[in-house]
């Protein structure tokens, strides 16, 4: 440190201020640097009345009053102000001109600009001083807001861990998903809004579907949730109707789009032909759309209308209805239903569409538990023994047992009732060439009406055919907790103009499908019970009908459709194709014995009881 920074050398300095005699005369004349030293020293703290213990202070004053900068390498120390001013000075080679020039450094105009010029610097460091404490108290909240972010994330991941450990225990306790299908009662605006909400999901599913196009032509792979991005960052500008409605009616778009994108690619990669999507026709008596639990927005049943004031006071008056019960729709309220759901448990979705009758249906899916299972379906005395199935043209399908069922050949007999009407609906005015769409010609609304008739019509016949099967599979999953059936190629058979009528009036691989689901919801219900509940689909090559069920062998020849009888030429038997291949069906699982006259006559009972017709064959004949 220099020696007049010394505290003898300051107070030298200090008594010559304080006496009014001149600061100089305690510093050394030969030494021009030290003169300089002393009289900013001692101006300093005369003018400051206040210690200086930071040499930075004079030089910031320096570098304010003369505009000398320091390098960035330099440390802004004494030194380097002593190493600067002195640069400043070495120009005065003149001993007077310089003694005059510090000299000058005295008079009032340059005490003030230095009085100031200090005032700044301690005014600065102050405010330095402030915002470091303001931004160390900005820290410190923001560790604060980070602590409470990160314990509110840790509340949310336990109180997460002990909702899904909760779900578990509550989906453990109710394994058994459900639904039951509900005609909806909408008022008027209740069906202009679900009429926007099937449009929204038209739109939002041929968006993606034209866009995906586009880019898969060009070459791009883009997947659906990519698309969703893009279409919710520009529905607002191109799309305000979207919304208008519910976010369900876009999410069901994009989600069809998935699944059908899905299904595309899984036939490529398994080799099979495989066509792109089609796009969603508009249709004013046909849509869709999903909504499930999100949020707060979930679907619930109401045992009355709270947006009704009838309703309420009815409900309060007499309690819940034993008819009528209200599905609530996410912005939409609550929309009045045909019958209460028939099941008592958690509503986990619902999809809302319209059919070719016009009238609206609610797909409710509930989880209930095993007690209600039990309630809602009744179970017979389930027997382990195999069965085989043999589904055929003219018995609709004929049981190893030696059941045979009817074939109802729903459509072949209201085949004469539906050509009347679409010949009537063809004679009116539409367009029915590719030219008449060209020139703009529009169905009339005669041919509007005549084909909601024959939409309505078709549609019967499709709901007593879902009827019909599901009776059978109900029946056959409640007595039997072993089946067999085949796999052929529906397609193939269908190239067959004489059986394509009758293979799509009997609906094969649909009631494969809801076989498949019933026993497989069996499973589950009697997983706890150790009884096995099984479905075998035999190999769609396997030789059922030209193999003997009783002794096993082979026939060299094949059986053509006039062929009603089998025939071995081995053992002699001789015995019904149809029940011949059920028997063969049923060997696949293991041997079995057929079932008795008791039990056979207890199916044909249950059978009977749900409108089916059917009856017990001759087994075979020597």
């Amino acid at each position: 440190m220099p020696s007049f920074y010394s505290n003898d050398k300051l107070e030298q300095i200090t008594k010559r201020i304080k006496r009014g005699q001149d600061p100089w005369d305690a510093c050394d004349p030969g030494n021009r640097r030290e003169c300089i030293r002393g009289a900013f020293a001692a101006y300093a703290m005369h003018r400051s009345g206040m210690k200086i213990t930071d040499p930075s202070e004079l030089v910031i004053a320096a570098n304010r009053m003369f505009g000398i900068e320091f390098d960035k390498a330099d440390r802004p120390t004494y030194f380097n102000f002593e190493r600067q001013l002195f640069q400043y000075f070495k120009k005065e080679l003149d001993e007077v001109r310089l003694t005059k020039r510090i000299e000058s450094f005295f008079d009032p105009n340059f005490k003030k600009s230095f009085h100031q010029a200090l005032i700044d610097i301690h005014e600065d460091r102050r405010k330095a001083e402030a915002d470091r404490k303001r931004m160390l108290r900005e820290k410190d909240k923001e560790r604060e807001r980070e602590r409470n972010r990160k314990a509110a994330n840790k509340r949310r991941r336990e109180a997460y861990k002990v909702e899904k450990s909760e779900r578990e225990k509550f989906d453990q306790a109710h394994p058994f998903i459900v639904t039951h299908k509900v005609r909806l009662m909408p008022n008027k605006q209740q069906e202009e809004y679900i009429q926007k909400c099937f449009k929204v999901y038209r739109l939002c599913y041929n968006w993606a579907l034209d866009t995906w196009r586009r880019r898969y032509n060009e070459g791009e792979r883009v997947f659906a949730d990519q698309l969703k991005t893009e279409f919710n960052a520009i529905y607002d500008l191109h799309f305000p109707i979207v919304n208008e409605v519910t976010h369900f009616a876009k999410d069901t778009g994009f989600d069809c789009f998935r699944r059908a994108q899905n299904d595309y690619f899984n036939k490529i990669s398994r080799g099979a032909k495989a066509h792109l999507p089609r796009r969603r026709q508009e249709c004013l008596r046909d849509g869709s759309f999903r909504f499930t639990k999100r949020g707060t927005s979930f679907p619930y049943l109401w045992d009355y209308n709270p947006d009704n004031p009838d309703s309420v006071a009815n409900y309060e008056k007499n309690g819940p209805s034993k008819k009528r019960q209200y599905l609530h729709i996410p912005e939409l309220g609550c929309v009045k239903m045909m019958e209460r759901v028939r099941f008592d448990g958690r509503v986990l979705s619902a999809v809302i569409k319209q059919e070719a009758d016009g009238h609206y249906y609610a797909c409710i899916n509930v989880r209930i538990d095993q007690e209600e299972w039990k309630r809602t379906h009744k179970q017979g005395n389930r027997t382990l023994r195999p069965i085989g199935i043999d589904i055929g043209v003219k018995n609709y399908a004929v049981i190893s047992n030696g059941v045979m069922i009817e074939n109802p050949h729903i459509g072949k007999s209201m085949m004469a009732r539906e050509k009347l009407l679409a010949s009537k609906m063809m004679r009116c005015q539409h367009a029915r060439t590719e030219k008449d769409k060209a020139e703009g010609v529009r169905a009339s609304k005669n041919f509007k009406k005549r084909a909601a008739i024959l939409a309505k019509f078709r549609n019967k016949i499709t709901r007593k055919r879902e009827d019909f099967i599901h009776k059978l599979t109900s029946v056959l999953t409640a007595r039997f907790a072993r089946i067999v059936v085949e796999d052929f190629r529906v397609e193939h058979l269908r190239q067959k103009h004489a059986l394509a009528a009758e293979l799509s009036d009997i609906a094969p691989y649909r009631f494969r499908s809801l076989l498949q689901q019933k026993m497989d919801m069996i499973k589950v219900k009697n997983k706890a019970l150790q009884i096995d509940s099984q479905l075998t689909i035999a190999n769609r090559y396997f030789p059922s009908t030209q193999i003997c069920s009783i002794c096993g062998d082979r026939r060299e020849e094949r059986l053509t459709l006039k062929d009603r009888t089998f025939v071995c030429e081995h053992c002699g038997a001789v015995i019904d194709r149809d029940l011949n291949a059920a028997r063969n069906l049923m060997k696949i699982v293991g041997p079995g014995e057929p079932d008795s006259s008791a039990e056979s006559g207890g199916l044909l009972r249950r059978l009977k009881k749900n409108g089916i017709k059917a009856r017990q064959m001759d087994a075979e004949s020597k």
